[in-house]
C-alpha cells in the first residue's frame, strides 16, 4: 500500500522500465525525470513534482521505473504516465502505479558530491590481508586530517572518489581515512578499498583522480555512509526547493 510506506515530499527517480524495447542493455538507463511526491491520490495513482520540466520524454502506453527515496527505505515500482500540468510554474507528473512496492538497496551506489579532507596509505598486496582483518596498514595514515593535502570529490555506499597529489597505480590496495557528517556530529570513517581508476587532471598540476571502491569496511560505518549519501540528496532537492519556491 503507497500510503502505508510513502510520506508526501518522498524523493522520486523516474527511468525507462527494463521491459521496454528501447532500454539501455549496457548500464544504468539514462534518468528521465527527478522530484518529489506532491499528492497520493490513490493507491494506484499519485503525482510527482518535477525537478525539471521533463514532459517531452513522458509517453502514455510506455512503462516506467519509479525508485521512492524514503526516510529509512528505497522501494521501486512499474508506472505508466496518464498526464501533466503545470502549477504555479511548476511541472506536475501523473502517473498510474501498477506493481506492488519493492523494497530495494539502490542507496548503496547512489554517488553525491562531499567534499572533506582524506588521509590514504597504500598497502603492499602481501598485507591486504591484514588490514582487512584490522592489522598491518589500518593505522599508517600519518598525522591528523586538518593537514591533508588530498581531498574527497564524492561518495556512496559503495566507494569514494579523491584527488591525489601522487599517482596511485589502478588495482592499487589502499586504506583510506575520512570524516563524514553524522546528525550534525563529525565521525570518522575508516576503510580498504582498491583503486579502480586513476588519471591525472587537465587542469590541475601534479594532481590525479582516484577512483576507489570498498572491500573492507566494518557494517556501521558502510550504515552511516548510506545515511549520509541519502541525507545529502533530500537536502539538495530540499535547498532547490527553498530557494526559488520550486524547482528550478
Amino acid at each position: 500500500m503507497l500510503s502505508e510506506h510513502i510520506k508526501e515530499d518522498a524523493v522520486v527517480k523516474l527511468y525507462l522500465s527494463s521491459r521496454e524495447p528501447d532500454h539501455s542493455v549496457s548500464g544504468e538507463p539514462p534518468l528521465l525525470g527527478k522530484g518529489r511526491f506532491q499528492k497520493i491520490v490513490s493507491e494506484s495513482e499519485v503525482e510527482i513534482l518535477l525537478e525539471e520540466d521533463a514532459d517531452r520524454e513522458f509517453q502514455k502506453n510506455i512503462c516506467y521505473e519509479m525508485y521512492i527515496f524514503s526516510l529509512q527505505e528505497v522501494f521501486l515500482c512499474s508506472c505508466y504516465y496518464k498526464l501533466s500540468y503545470l502549477e504555479n510554474e511548476s511541472r506536475i507528473l501523473q502517473m498510474e502505479v501498477v506493481s506492488p512496492l519493492e523494497r530495494v538497496q539502490r542507496r548503496m551506489h547512489q554517488r553525491v558530491s562531499c567534499h572533506s579532507k582524506i588521509r590514504y596509505e597504500v598497502i603492499p598486496p602481501e598485507n591486504v590481508r591484514k588490514a582487512l582483518e584490522g592489522g598491518e596498514g589500518s593505522d599508517g595514515y600519518g598525522p591528523d586530517l586538518a593537514s591533508a593535502r588530498d581531498t574527497l570529490v564524492d561518495i556512496s555506499g559503495g566507494g569514494i572518489r579523491f584527488t591525489s597529489r601522487k599517482k596511485i597505480a589502478e588495482d592499487d590496495y589502499l586504506s583510506v581515512r575520512f570524516e563524514i557528517m553524522e546528525k550534525k556530529q563529525v565521525f570518522e570513517i575508516k576503510a580498504v578499498g582498491q583503486v579502480v581508476y586513476s588519471g591525472k587532471l587537465r587542469n590541475e598540476e601534479n594532481c590525479y583522480d582516484i577512483r576507489m571502491k570498498f572491500i573492507g569496511i566494518t557494517e556501521e560505518m558502510k550504515k552511516k555512509i548510506i545515511c549520509f549519501v541519502f541525507q545529502l540528496e533530500r537536502d539538495s532537492i530540499n535547498v532547490r526547493w527553498q530557494q526559488g519556491g520550486g524547482f528550478a
